[in-house]
């Protein structure tokens, strides 16, 4: 893959690594079936806490760098095979055609995590009435995620983020659900 196409996938400064505890707060409300796919897996923050929790997991991320706590150079778009669950941070810069990828490559649920002004834009509103949310956790304490290799500051995040849960068995209207939860 060129590094112009790596450019467009993920463009510099999009590889945030994602707190344990964020992971933590989303798996004591869902429980998931089957095998997990994490396709941005960078270092491996989200792919170790699931598998602390004992799902087994499949990592890969677009980088080839010595970091990547999975297949490396895996281009998300590459991925035609169909898993049962996607757990992931997924990179923002082209987060539409992202996400309309992932809903045609798993069977069961995906978690993303996602700024909570996904919700906002007619585009979007289209996009969840033909593929619904079951769910939105929201963190009432912001995540603060930082630029992988860059000092961490002192201050806390200024984007609101939150857990974004589609389960194709689920029927109803999407729910909203806080997460009160702080860093530890």
């Amino acid at each position: 893959m060129s590094k112009l196409a790596i450019y467009y996938r993920v463009k510099p400064g999009d590889c945030y690594e994602t707190p344990k505890w964020a992971v933590d707060c989303l798996l004591r409300r869902e429980a998931f079936e089957g095998v997990i796919l994490e396709p941005c897996c960078g270092q491996g923050a989200i792919s170790k806490v699931l598998k602390d929790y004992g799902y087994g997991v499949i990592s890969s991320d677009i980088r080839d760098s010595e970091q990547i706590d999975g297949e490396k150079g895996k281009d998300i778009f590459s991925i035609n095979k169909v898993f049962n669950n996607i757990i992931t941070n997924p990179p923002y810069s082209n987060i539409n055609d992202v996400i309309k990828h992932f809903s045609r490559i798993y069977n069961k649920k995906m978690a993303l995590l996602l700024r909570l002004s996904f919700l906002e834009s007619m585009s979007r509103y289209e996009f969840f009435t033909s593929f619904p949310l079951k769910v939105v956790y929201v963190f009432c304490a912001r995540v603060t995620m930082y630029p992988e290799g860059e000092e961490r500051p002192k201050n806390s995040g200024s984007v609101a983020y939150a857990w974004f849960v589609w389960d194709k068995d689920y029927i109803g209207n999407p729910m909203i659900r806080w997460i009160p939860e702080k860093e530890k």
